[in-house]
């Protein structure tokens, strides 16, 4: 997966979000999106994340902007691997500026209506994760099966429409 896709992918979906809702003064703005990739720590190198920064000319906007995959597994190793998941997320998410979370983390045990899932090692610590770090799900139908599999949700209620 490279930046130059998931760029685009954003941008047209932040293209979308600002003609339909007028997030942005000026539309013609828009035309110029910049996106920094950010590098992570070698200890985080086994797990599927992207991360990187846009910040669209004319709007003095930034939002850092994550991409995940966690294969659907339950063994030992996956504890392991949410947990740096979670560690890395933590660790680079922005202070100062928007959060995004897009990606398919395969937790189809979270009820996100609820806030609710099973006290496990792997549904149970994420779930806190995203509690307590106020990102909300912005994806509220099944995506697979009866399950939303999918994850798009942000820590400001201002970035997404």
């Amino acid at each position: 997966m490279s930046f130059e896709f998931l760029a685009v992918f954003f941008f047209f979906y932040l293209c979308i979000c600002v003609c339909l809702y007028s997030v942005c003064p000026s539309v013609s703005s828009l035309f110029t999106l910049y996106v920094v990739p950010v590098a992570f720590d070698s200890r985080f190198a086994d797990i599927e994340l992207l991360c990187f920064d846009c910040l669209i000319r004319g709007t003095g906007k930034r939002v850092r902007v994550f991409v995940i995959y966690r294969p659907l597994s339950y063994e030992c190793m996956s504890v392991t691997h949410m947990n740096l998941i979670i560690d890395c997320l933590s660790a680079y998410k922005s202070t100062n500026h928007s959060n995004v979370i897009v990606g398919d983390l395969n937790l189809p045990k979270i009820n996100w209506a609820t806030m609710s899932c099973p006290n496990d090692n792997i549904h149970e610590p994420f779930l806190s994760f995203t509690i307590e770090s106020s990102y909300s799900q912005l994806i509220n139908f099944p995506t697979h099966d009866s399950n939303i599999l999918d994850w798009l949700c942000q820590n400001c209620c201002t970035v997404l429409c």
